[in-house]
C-alpha cells in the first residue's frame, strides 16, 4: 500500500530505492543475530553442514537458550 515492495512472481520485491539500500540482507542478519543468542554457533553450525559438533551448545550455554526458547516458536535448524 505505502510503495516499499511490490508482488513479482510471488515473490515481493523492494520497491522503494531508500528502503533497499538500508533494510538490506546484512541488516536482517545483524537483525536476526540480535534475536538469538546463539546467532554465530548456529551459523557456524549451518556452514559444516551440520557436522562440526564444538558448535553445538553445552553447558550453561545450553541452559542459558532452553530457558530464553521458552514460549517461542523455532525453526527447525534451532
Amino acid at each position: 500500500m505505502s510503495g516499499l515492495v511490490v508482488e513479482q512472481q510471488d515473490k515481493l520485491k523492494v520497491y522503494n530505492r531508500i528502503y533497499e539500500a538500508v533494510f538490506n540482507q546484512n541488516w536482517v542478519k545483524r537483525k536476526l543475530a540480535e534475536l538469538r543468542p546463539y546467532a554465530e554457533a548456529i551459523a557456524a553450525w549451518s556452514a559444516s553442514a551440520c557436522q562440526d559438533e564444538s558448535y553445538l551448545l553445552q553447558g550453561q550455554a545450553l541452559n542459558d537458550t532452553l530457558a530464553w526458547a521458552l514460549g517461542k516458536s523455532l525453526g527447525d535448524l534451532d
